[in-house]
C-alpha cells in the first residue's frame, strides 16, 4: 500500500503533465497562499459591492445586478491575476537559471549519482574498494580513475 505522500506526489506529477498552467497556479498558491487569497477576496468584494449598489438602484432587476457585479468586479479581477504573474516570474527565473548553467540541488545530486554509477561500472572495481580508497584520500581523477593502495 502506498503512503499518502507517495500518492500525493504521483497526483502532482500527473497534474503537471496534463495541465501545466493549472499546476503552476496551484504551485503558486502553495508558495504564496496569502497573496492568492487576498486577490480572490478583492474580486469577490468587487462583485458583492456591485450587487449591493444594483439592489439599491434597481431592486430585483437581474440584468442591472449582473452588469453592476461584473462592472465592479472587473477592475479588481486584474488583482486576481497577480498569482499568474508570479507563476510567469518563477518560470522565467527557472529558465534563466538553467540557461546560466545553475541547477537545483536535486538535479546536481542526480547528475553526480549518474556520473558515479557510470564511473563504478567502467572501473570494473568493487564499489566497496572504491569507497574505501575515497575515504583514505587515494582518489584522483587522472589516468585510471583512482590511484594508491589498499
Amino acid at each position: 500500500m502506498q503512503s499518502t505522500r507517495t500518492v500525493y506526489k504521483d497526483i502532482l506529477k500527473k497534474q503537471q503533465k496534463e495541465d501545466p498552467v493549472l499546476f503552476a497556479y496551484l504551485r503558486s498558491y502553495q508558495r504564496n497562499p496569502k497573496s492568492t487569497i487576498a486577490a480572490e477576496i478583492l474580486t469577490g468584494l468587487g462583485a458583492a459591492s456591485g450587487a449591493t449598489v444594483a439592489e439599491i438602484v434597481a431592486p430585483g432587476d437581474q440584468g442591472v445586478r449582473g452588469a453592476f457585479e461584473v462592472g465592479a468586479a472587473a477592475p479588481l479581477s486584474y488583482v486576481s491575476l497577480f498569482p499568474y504573474f508570479r507563476v510567469a516570474k518563477d518560470y522565467v527565473t527557472e529558465k534563466l537559471e538553467k540557461f546560466r548553467g545553475t541547477m537545483a540541488a536535486e538535479e546536481q545530486e542526480r547528475r553526480v549519482g549518474v556520473t558515479l554509477l557510470d564511473f563504478i561500472e567502467k572501473s570494473r572495481r568493487r564499489p566497496t574498494r572504491i569507497h574505501r580508497r575515497c575515504q583514505h584520500g587515494c582518489f584522483s581523477t587522472g589516468g585510471g580513475g583512482y590511484s594508491g593502495g589498499a
